[in-house]
C-alpha cells in the first residue's frame, strides 16, 4: 500500500501596517515591539476564520478518507511565529483541535536573526496552542543557511531555507501517511517551486489567505491541486477587501528571482565535497562557530583546496611529509554550508606560499582547474575530519574514508 501525503500552503490574512502605516510606525517605535511584525487588521482577522472554517472542511473530507480505509494517518498544524501568521493559523487549530507546531523553516523572506527563532514566553502567553515539544526541520540558526555577521537574512539564504525545508520535510513524510496545513507568508510559494520543480517565476501570486494544495502518492512527484491565488473563500464571495495586503509573486518586482534561485539550489543541492588537509593540533584549536587560517592563507589570498579525493595523498607527501611525527585530518568540507559571501573560484594551479604549487609534478595535473576558497575555513562547513594514517618516515599512507 502507497503513502499518501496532503499538503497545505496558506498565507496570512491582511495586514495592519499596510492599512495603517502611520499607526503602526507610531506603536512600532516602542523598545518592545518588532517593527517586521505587525499584527492583522480587521479584515484579516475576519479572512483567518473563514479560511480556517474552509480548510476544517476540506482537510475532514481527505481524513474520513483515510479513515474509511482503515489508514493511518496524521494531521498537523504548522505556522511561522510571525504573529500575523499564528493569528491566521489560530482559527483552523481550535476548528480541528490541534496544537501550532512552530516552524522556523517557513518564516518570512528577509527575517530578521535573533528574533523569533523559537517560541518566547511573550508568545506562549499570547498564543498558548503553540506545541513547546514541536521538532522543527529547520532551525533557523542552522549552519545550512547562516549569514556570517549580517543580522538580517539575504534572499539567497532565504531560499536555501526553503529548499532544506522542502528536503527535510519531504523525506521525513514520505513513510507515512500525513495531512499537514502550513500557515506562511507570501515568499513561500517558493517551497511549492522546490516540491513540484515548477520554475519560481511561473508559481504564480499567492493571495492573502490564499491557499496551495499538494498531494503525493507513494513518494513520487508532488501534484498541484489547487492555486494560491485562489482565496476567494476567505472573501465572502465580494472582491478584494483587504486593503494593502496584495496577491504577490516572484514574477513581480526588480529582484532577479530567477538567478537567486539557480544559485540557492546550487549551494543547497552540491553533493561533492571539497577537502583540505590540516595538522590536527591546529584543527583542534578552533572553537565551536570559528574558522581555521592556513598558513599560506595571508600570502595566498585565499585556501586551496581540492576536489578531488586522489590529490591528498600526493599533496600531503610533496608539501608536509615533515615534521615526520606531526598527526594529520583530513577536512571534507560541505559546499553548501559555505558561507554567502565566501565564493569558492575553480583556477589554475598557484603556489602554496612559497612552495611550486598545487599541481606539481604529479601526472596529469598541469591541466587541473583547482578550487580555492576566498576565505577561511568555517568549522560549521566541515561535515567529516578524517584520519590520516602516516609512516615513520613522514610519508602520508591513508586517509580514512577514501580510497586512492
Amino acid at each position: 500500500m502507497t503513502n499518501t501525503n496532503i499538503l497545505y500552503l496558506v498565507r496570512h490574512g491582511s495586514r495592519f501596517d499596510y492599512d495603517n502605516p502611520d499607526r503602526w510606525s507610531k506603536v512600532s517605535s516602542l523598545p518592545s515591539v518588532l517593527s517586521t511584525d505587525p499584527p492583522l487588521n480587521h479584515f484579516g482577522f475576519r479572512q483567518a476564520e473563514l479560511t480556517g472554517a474552509f480548510l476544517h472542511s476540506d482537510v475532514s473530507l481527505e481524513e474520513e478518507t483515510f479513515r474509511k480505509s482503515g489508514i493511518p494517518f496524521t494531521t498537523r498544524c504548522l505556522s511561522s511565529l510571525y504573529q500575523r501568521v499564528l493569528q491566521t493559523a489560530r482559527p483552523f487549530a481550535s476548528y480541528h483541535n490541534l496544537l501550532i507546531s512552530p516552524e522556523p523553516g517557513i518564516l518570512e523572506y528577509g527575517h530578521h536573526y535573533n528574533t523569533l527563532g523559537e517560541p518566547e514566553d511573550s508568545i506562549i502567553q499570547t498564543f498558548p496552542e503553540v506545541d513547546l515539544d514541536y521538532t522543527p526541520y529547520t532551525p533557523l540558526r542552522s549552519v545550512d543557511w547562516k549569514a556570517s555577521s549580517r543580522t538580517r537574512e539575504d534572499g539567497i539564504s532565504y531560499l536555501r531555507r526553503i529548499l532544506h525545508f522542502h528536503r527535510t520535510y519531504s523525506s521525513d513524510v514520505e513513510v507515512r501517511n500525513t495531512v499537514d496545513v502550513l500557515f506562511s507568508h507570501a515568499a513561500s510559494s517558493s517551497l511549492v517551486a522546490a516540491l513540484t520543480g515548477v520554475a519560481l517565476d511561473e508559481v504564480g501570486t499567492f493571495a492573502p489567505c490564499g491557499i496551495f494544495k499538494l498531494r503525493r502518492e507513494g513518494g513520487g512527484e508532488w501534484k498541484v491541486e489547487r492555486w494560491g491565488r485562489d482565496n476567494e473563500h476567505s472573501l465572502g464571495g465580494g472582491g478584494d477587501k483587504g486593503g494593502m495586503t496584495r496577491p504577490w509573486g516572484y514574477d513581480q518586482g526588480k529582484r532577479d528571482y530567477k538567478e537567486m534561485w539557480r544559485r540557492a539550489r546550487e549551494l543547497e543541492f552540491e553533493t561533492k565535497p571539497l577537502y583540505h588537509l590540516v595538522p590536527k593540533s591546529s584543527w583542534e584549536t578552533v572553537p565551536p562557530g570559528g574558522t581555521y587560517e592556513p598558513p599560506t592563507y595571508q600570502q595566498d589570498g585565499f585556501t586551496h583546496l581540492t576536489s578531488c579525493p586522489s590529490h591528498l595523498l600526493p599533496v600531503g607527501n610533496r608539501f608536509y611529509r615533515e615534521p615526520r611525527g606531526e598527526e594529520w585530518v583530513c577536512l571534507e568540507i560541505d559546499v553548501g554550508r559555505i558561507s554567502e559571501g565566501l565564493e569558492v573560484k575553480y583556477e589554475p594551479a598557484a603556489p602554496v606560499g612559497e612552495n611550486k604549487g598545487e599541481g606539481g609534478d604529479m601526472e596529469g595535473e598541469e591541466a587541473t582547474l583547482f578550487p580555492h576558497l576566498y576565505g577561511r575555513i568555517e568549522k560549521d562547513a566541515v561535515r567529516n575530519v578524517l584520519q590520516v594514517f602516516r609512516e615513520e618516515d613522514g610519508t602520508f599512507k591513508e586517509i580514512k574514508g577514501i580510497e586512492g
